[in-house]
């Protein structure tokens, strides 16, 4: 089976800033944030102070994976400059989105750079009031200023846009925005991260949400579920039900594989984040092509 790992954050310098300040790297894979609070962002033996595209392709190599879509977010910290020289250093087996803060005074200087100068064929937001946009600025609608001109750039550029955006109950889980984004724009590709990341007991939820996000230019990628529900009984098990019900509502057309390691190696391995998929029998053996590999080479463009 043929494998793209469509979530992965490589980490030149641990540099993040969110609702707990700004990030400080301490080493063994740790960072320190303002707020006094410790965080495992790299495994043992992954790396010190940060996770390269080097030792990203050696996990990808002994697992036989062939490509991997790198993109960001504020829990490591935005690295545009390192993502963009290992996806030119390697085009046939990383991709890689840009990111920014749409709200920073050069946010239109930054972006020109990175969509035209540096050409950037992905862009991702982090949203969510944990580690995202509105975890440092005050909730802001996710389809009006100044995210909706940002979109119109992003189709008639032909980007794909990606976004992250928090638990059900966050400020920023826009569920009614993200409808309004993919209906306004059909030519872009739209992938929702974390198959929108439900909870224990948001199935009936989930199956809303998804049921109104029907549209052909919408995916959703399987990413970090196992990490996030970790304070859950039975993660495992509440993984894959969710995966279930996205499977039942979406399609396997629609969902992608994705690891977002290395934070998740922290609970699996990542043999147990394929395995943990297609041991369960939720795919047929067509679907787990669709799932681990041709929804991905579809949505994402790779370099020869």
């Amino acid at each position: 089976m043929k494998i793209i790992d469509a979530h992965v954050h490589l980490i030149e310098f641990m540099a993040g800033f969110n609702r707990r300040g700004e990030m400080r790297p301490i080493g063994g894979g740790k960072a320190r944030w303002a707020s006094g609070e410790v965080w495992n962002l790299v495994p043992p033996g992954l790396g010190e102070y940060g996770f390269t595209g080097e030792k990203m392709l050696e996990i990808m190599d002994a697992h036989g994976v062939e490509k991997a879509v790198l993109v960001q977010g504020n829990a490591s910290g935005y690295q545009n400059e390192y993502s963009y020289e290992m996806m030119k250093k390697y085009p046939g087996r990383f991709t890689a989105a840009c990111t920014f803060d749409p709200f920073m005074l050069d946010a239109e200087k930054i972006k020109n750079r990175f969509f035209y100068e540096m050409r950037f064929p992905i862009v991702k937001f982090e949203v969510g009031t944990d580690c995202g946009l509105m975890s440092y600025h005050r909730p802001f609608p996710l389809d009006g200023e100044p995210m909706s001109p940002i979109y119109d750039e992003i189709e008639k550029n032909g980007q794909v846009l990606v976004m992250d955006v928090g638990r059900f109950t966050d400020a920023s889980h826009q569920h009614g925005a993200l409808v309004n984004i993919a209906k306004g724009h059909p030519a872009m590709k739209f992938v929702i991260c974390h198959i929108l990341l439900p909870s224990k007991g948001d199935d009936a939820e989930l199956e809303r949400q998804m049921k109104a996000l029907d549209f052909d230019n919408v995916w959703f990628d399987l990413a970090a579920l196992p990490l996030l529900l970790q304070g859950e009984p039975n993660p495992d098990a509440l993984v894959l039900h969710f995966i279930e019900i996205a499977r039942k509502i979406a399609g396997p057309k629609r969902l992608m594989w994705g690891s977002d390691v290395p934070s998740t190696l922290q609970y699996n391995s990542y043999a147990d984040l394929i395995n943990m998929i297609v041991r369960s029998g939720i795919f047929t053996d067509s679907e787990f092509e669709d799932v681990f590999y041709n929804n991905a080479a579809l949505v994402y463009p790779f370099g020869k």
